[in-house]
């Protein structure tokens, strides 16, 4: 099925993925990405279909081989004004939980004039390919930048802790107020017994500690959001993310204990010389001694003292995040009409149209691009 020059083949969760786990490991991959890990790709292929209705991966080869492997949502979107056959990346709570896979140099333009030449849709191509969440040296982002400037934009994607010090320098370089915060929660703990922390990497006792992290969090003020344990389908994901990991010592959890009793515990893994900050939980009997921030503390002097480890990446932003001086990276997010269909014509015109009437940018308002057109 040729498309400008690239073959491509689609594969849905019920079919044999088998060649789809070839092209995967063929295509290079970037570790410093969460979405690019191997762990979360094959949870995705596993059991990704409950949590992401749509998803497919569309793989696309030239003669030599596959030059790209996107994970994708296929839906069709009917609250506009016309109904829109879109392919979208898989997001969830501002994280890309999979990016695409390209081969190194491959051009970008011909990548995306094959996405939205390929027919995917029943014999039709999609009307618009929808691009969010996609953060520094993603493949995704590399497909973004191919897109016409009025249809890209970034915003603030995720924090990031440099580490790649020793951690008195750390310590040294903070504010005043943090370094009080940290000594006084310390202060407030010791109070209720003697502290401990640990850093679980061993695929023994991974899989313990991680149910004792389900348990916590679902005890919590996340039982009214979205803890693990009312997320069976992103909960089964994970959890064959951390049996993959485990076994290379690519995962981690963290916890802390007073007394032998966990109080706070984080979860995530060890890729591309950063450690990738999942998720936290804390027992809410220890609020009021702010467990999460002794928890941040030792986590950041435990990863400068690692020399193959050089930042904390928490995957997204969040306010509380500020209080440590944290880097911001950008993400980029694009909508590309397909203009060779008529759904997507109406698209790129509406879009066009909206950008000519709005005001230019000045010093005291955000620009064009930092916020969804």
């Amino acid at each position: 099925m040729p498309s400008h020059d690239l073959s491509w083949r689609l594969y849905r969760p019920t079919d044999e993925l088998a060649a789809l786990h070839d092209a995967s490991a063929i295509l290079p991959r970037r570790p410093r990405l969460l979405a690019q890990s191997a762990g979360v790709f094959s949870g995705l292929t596993t059991s990704g279909h409950s949590l992401f209705p749509g998803l497919c991966w569309l793989v696309l080869s030239d003669h030599s081989g596959p030059v790209a492997l996107l994970p994708l949502r296929a839906s069709v979107e009917r609250d506009g004004p016309v109904p829109l056959r879109c392919l979208r990346t898989i997001n969830r709570f501002d994280m890309l939980y999979g990016d695409a896979q390209l081969r190194l140099g491959f051009d970008a333009n011909l990548l995306v004039n094959s996405v939205l030449g390929a027919k995917l849709f029943d014999g039709k191509p999609c009307d618009v390919f929808r691009i969010y969440d996609a953060r520094g040296g993603s493949g995704y982002a590399e497909l973004a930048a191919a897109a016409a400037p009025g249809s890209r934009w970034t915003a603030a994607g995720a924090s990031v802790l440099a580490t790649g010090m020793a951690f008195p320098e750390w310590r040294r370089a903070q504010s005043k107020n943090l370094r009080s915060q940290i000594r006084k929660s310390a202060q407030r703990l010791a109070e209720r017994g003697e502290v401990h922390s640990r850093v679980i990497t061993a695929p023994g006792e991974i899989d313990a500690a991680l149910a004792t992290f389900v348990a916590m969090e679902a005890a919590g003020y996340k039982q009214s959001l979205n803890p693990l344990a009312r997320e069976p389908e992103e909960l089964a994901i994970l959890q064959r993310a951390f049996a993959m990991h485990a076994s290379a010592g690519e995962a981690f959890i963290h916890e802390l204990t007073i007394d032998g009793r966990v109080v706070a515990s984080q979860v995530g893994f060890l890729l591309g010389g950063r450690a990738h900050l999942l998720r936290v939980a804390y027992d809410e009997a220890f609020t009021e001694a702010s467990p999460g921030t002794v928890l941040l503390a030792r986590l950041i002097e435990w990863c400068c003292g690692h020399e193959g480890i050089d930042s904390i990446d928490c995957i997204v932003r969040q306010g509380w995040h500020d209080r440590w001086h944290p880097e911001v990276e950008t993400s980029t997010h694009a909508t590309i009409p397909n203009t060779r269909t008529l759904a997507g014509c109406v698209v790129g015109l509406l879009r066009w149209g909206r950008r000519l009437l709005r005001p230019p940018a000045t010093p005291h308002s955000p620009s064009s691009h930092s916020s969804v057109a």
